[in-house]
């Protein structure tokens, strides 16, 4: 002999009193059992690294529309954790997917610079400028990079060269040096 416990044994009766009542048991059982499910997917949403995390994630490997741009968002959440190793991987794998964006390439090579790799940075710079040479923030950052390693000559002349394509934070750069000659 089988027996079955239903929810109604609880409260002590045999079945539901009213049509409506058993909708109310089955609608609170229900929410006990997705309301873990939906606090589990809630942490998706806790920050911009866990967002792009999961999205890549769900893209199990594959380099489909959207990877290259999903790649990026994760590695800017790093920089933003400066996780400096896990923003260079997101990248450099951006890269392989779509080699032609320059802001994938400026941020490699500020993840490199937050990582103090600055000969890194500067190869990712130089490379962008062949590339791109009317880039005016790749001269700039790399005069930057260059002042910081304290080869001051060759960064003026890339802020200078960024500059005369346009850099206005560049140019301020190079006037208030001047000033501070002088």
């Amino acid at each position: 002999m089988q027996v079955l416990i239903s929810p109604f044994a609880v409260c002590g009766r045999a079945g539901p009193a009213e049509d409506g009542e058993l909708g109310a048991w089955l609608g609170a059982l229900a929410a006990l059992l997705l309301v873990p499910l939906a606090w589990n997917r809630l942490w998706v949403f806790a920050d911009e690294y866990r967002l792009w995390d999961d999205a890549v994630r769900l893209l199990h490997g594959e380099n489909r529309l959207g990877a290259q741009r999903t790649y990026y968002g994760r590695a800017h959440a790093s920089v933003q954790m400066k996780n400096w190793d896990a923003a260079i991987a997101d990248y450099q794998q951006s890269i392989l997917i779509d080699p032609s964006r320059a802001q994938v390439h400026m941020g490699l090579a500020g993840a490199y610079y937050g990582a103090k790799r600055y000969a890194e940075a500067l190869a990712v710079l130089d490379k962008l400028i062949e590339r791109e040479p009317r880039n005016a923030k790749a001269y700039y950052n790399k005069g930057i990079i260059l002042g910081m390693i304290n080869d001051k000559v060759a960064g003026l002349e890339n802020l200078k060269k960024s500059c005369e394509l346009g850099g206005t934070i560049a140019c301020a750069t190079v006037y208030l040096g001047q000033l501070k000659k002088n």
